[in-house]
């Protein structure tokens, strides 16, 4: 990549975050992260921000500790994504699609970040609502 695109790529990433209300976090390449629902975040190392658009499918089977449950079908869970301009979906479960190459980076599904919560009687439940996704980019 040339220098006036690496620049150009910088000034952009410095305009959005400056538009934003709160302050674009960053991460190191390499470094395991964790995203909500319409939530970004720039990679500096790899000139990327990524952004978790939206989750589009989750039915996936929780752990067996979180709902002490046997599931009889794995179950799919699909989030769509951007890096940069780059739209894409990672997906895991019976089907998975666990990275995307993007120039000279891969981006990562480490997986679904399971929240519990426990009711006024002390059992567990998974919280409903969008998941938050833990990711991780690294370099090819």
């Amino acid at each position: 990549m040339n220098k006036k695109r690496s620049h150009f790529l910088i000034l952009i990433v410095l305009i959005v975050t400056s538009c934003q209300k709160d302050v674009m976090q960053g991460v190191e390449v390499g470094e395991t992260f964790i995203l909500s629902p319409q939530e970004t975040i720039y990679v500096p190392g790899a000139l990327m921000v990524i952004t978790y658009e939206e989750l589009i499918e989750d039915s996936l089977c929780p752990p067996f500790d979180l709902c002490n449950c046997q599931c009889v079908w794995l179950g799919q869970f699909i989030v769509s994504l951007k890096a940069n301009d780059h739209a894409f979906e990672l997906q895991d479960g019976t089907v998975s699609i666990l990275e995307e190459e993007y120039r000279s980076h891969v981006i990562q599904l480490v997986g679904k970040v399971w929240e519990e919560n426990v009711n006024l009687v002390g059992s567990s439940a998974i919280r409903p609502g969008p998941a938050s996704i833990a990711l991780r980019v690294y370099k090819k």
